[in-house]
């Protein structure tokens, strides 16, 4: 809660709605709980974003126990590893001018609606990518369509990279493959879009002044500038454990859905940051708000990468070797993770 506290109170005024953010279901869930409890509000913001990080790290058990049920692996491990999934973050270099807000991370601290955002995308994409050929297939995929728009109520960061990456995954599989055209994915992404559609346009309706002043322009990499010095290395020090995966595992790996699925969410989350800023009265602005679709990909392809690490490990397949190495760099993307809770929790300051 201290944490939560720190990093997330006060970041929004209340009780009013800030102008020109049409997805206020983080909003609605403070207010909702405050009226109901009376508490003040910089307790009920800690408390709500103590909880979404609470069922962050519950959903990351589930999908890890449920991905590695052929190994059956011990509760008590699955909690271990969610708990480190939910504190890695970009490897911290202490000669590199960090800011790990221009670095992008798995886990972020200081946005709350991004904290609340979290398990609902991890439940979206866990039902609806793993959704076909299981035994309750529709209800699969209902509730990854459910948990898709209740993400895009608390933001929108996740179904802008998960829906076009979704989308060109079934239409390969369609037209390359010659699969069946997977109809109830197809639903789901229809449905989410149609609320992200409806959300912005009856959001903004509510502030046009808001929108007057701010709009979207191409810009290459500006935005990132302002917060990395070297973008190529905030690129490596973001992605090293699910490259070292990548390139040193089994290859055959890249065909499971949630790793291909992932790796698109990497490129498109890139290519929106690298090439879009937010505009405010014709000025490009510092905040780059992109950076949340790059971040919330991050904590996709880690969990996933770290499922094909484990499965490694236990068919003790691979070099031994190479899976040390992985495990040596996701070790020190866990420590980097520590330090910035540490600088956080102690001196109230991210790098």
């Amino acid at each position: 809660m201290r944490m939560a506290k720190r990093m997330a109170s006060g970041v929004h005024s209340f009780p009013a709605y800030p102008k020109g953010v049409p997805h206020k279901g983080y909003y609605n869930t403070v207010n909702f709980v405050q009226k109901t409890t009376s508490w003040k509000y910089n307790k009920t913001v800690s408390v709500v974003l103590m909880l979404c990080s609470l069922f962050s790290l519950f959903v990351t058990i589930l999908i890890l126990i449920q991905l590695l049920q052929h190994f059956k692996l011990n509760p008590l491990a699955a909690f271990f590893f969610a708990l480190v999934l939910n504190i890695v973050t970009v490897i911290y270099f202490p000669f590199f001018r960090n800011n790990y807000k221009g670095h992008g991370s798995p886990n972020v601290w200081h946005n709350s609606t991004f904290i609340v955002m979290k398990p609902f995308a991890l439940l979206a994409f866990y039902f609806l990518v793993f959704g076909k050929n299981q035994i309750k297939e529709s209800l699969h995929y209902i509730m990854g369509t459910a948990a898709l728009i209740l993400s895009i109520y608390t933001k929108p960061t996740f179904a802008v990279a998960f829906i076009p990456a979704y989308g060109s995954y079934i239409a390969y599989n369609f037209l390359v493959k010659r699969e069946a055209l997977n109809w109830k994915a197809c639903i789901a992404m229809f449905l989410g879009l149609c609320f992200m559609a409806y959300q912005f346009y009856f959001g903004y309706a509510e502030s046009p002044d808001v929108v007057s002043e701010k709009s979207m322009g191409f810009s290459f990499l500006t935005s990132w500038k302002f917060q990395s010095s070297n973008i190529p290395l905030s690129l490596l020090t973001g992605l090293s454990f699910p490259l070292s995966v990548l390139l040193l595992l089994n290859k055959k790996a890249l065909k499971k859905p949630y790793l291909i699925l992932g790796w698109l969410m990497i490129i498109i989350s890139v290519a929106f940051v690298s090439s879009i800023s937010e505009v405010l009265n014709g000025k490009i602005s510092l905040a780059n708000n992109f950076m949340g679709l790059y971040n919330i990909s991050l904590a996709l392809i880690f969990t996933f990468s770290l499922v094909e690490l484990i499965k490694s490990t236990l068919n003790d397949k691979n070099s031994k070797f190479s899976i040390k190495i992985c495990w040596l760099v996701f070790g020190v993307h866990f420590l980097s993770g520590l330090y910035l809770i540490w600088s956080v929790y102690f001196y109230n300051k991210a790098w």
